[in-house]
C-alpha cells in the first residue's frame, strides 16, 4: 500500500511539473505579446495571440491585438469581443475607445449602432452621441447639451459642434455664456 501511495505522488508530481511548465511557455508568449503590443509589433503580436487561446490573460491578448490598430478595427471585430469577454473592463474600454474613432470620423450610424452598449461613457463619447442624434433630426440632443455648457468645465472638442448649434438653435443665449 505504502509503495502505491509513492507511485501516485510520483506521477503528481510528474503531472504539476509537466503543467508547470507549459505555464510557464504560456507565461513567456503572454509576456512576449505585452512587448509587442508596446513596442508596437503588430506582426509578433498577431504570431502570439493564438498561443493564448485559453489562457488565464487570453483577453488582454486580444485587447492588444485589437487595441493596435483601433483606427481600422471593424465593428464585428469589436462585437466579438465584447460578447467574449462581457462585463469586463477591457470590453468596456475597447468598446469606448472603437466609438471614439467612429465619432472623430463621423460614422454615426456605426456609432449609434453600439453606443448604447456602453455602460459609462466619459463627456467626450457622450457629446458624440449628440452629435449623432443631431445628425438624425434629434431636436432633445440640443436640450441635453446644456447640462455639458452649464457644469463650468473645460469640455473635450466633442462638444463644440453641440455648442455651436445650440447657439445657432438659440438654445443657449447670452445670459447663458456670460
Amino acid at each position: 500500500m505504502h509503495v502505491q501511495v509513492n507511485k501516485w505522488l510520483g506521477c503528481l508530481s510528474l503531472m504539476a511539473a509537466s503543467c508547470a511548465n507549459v505555464l510557464a511557455a504560456d507565461d513567456d508568449d503572454f509576456i512576449a505579446a505585452r512587448d509587442a503590443y508596446r513596442a508596437r509589433d503588430q506582426k509578433q503580436l498577431d504570431r502570439l495571440v493564438p498561443n493564448l487561446q485559453g489562457h488565464v490573460l487570453e483577453s488582454y491578448a486580444q485587447y492588444w491585438q485589437i487595441m493596435a490598430h483601433i483606427k481600422e478595427a471593424s465593428a464585428a471585430e469589436v462585437r466579438r469581443f465584447v460578447s467574449e469577454f462581457p462585463d469586463t473592463p477591457l470590453a468596456e474600454t475597447l468598446l469606448g475607445e472603437w466609438l471614439r474613432q467612429q465619432g472623430q470620423q463621423k460614422n454615426w450610424q456605426a456609432f449609434d449602432a453600439d453606443f448604447a452598449k456602453l455602460k459609462n461613457p466619459d463627456t467626450e463619447l457622450s457629446c458624440f452621441s449628440l452629435q449623432a442624434r443631431m445628425a438624425d433630426k434629434d431636436a432633445d440632443a440640443l436640450k441635453e447639451g446644456r447640462t455639458f455648457w452649464l457644469n463650468g468645465k473645460p469640455q473635450p472638442d466633442s462638444c463644440q459642434p453641440v455648442f455651436d448649434a445650440m447657439m445657432t438653435q438659440r438654445v443657449i443665449m447670452a445670459p447663458d455664456v456670460w
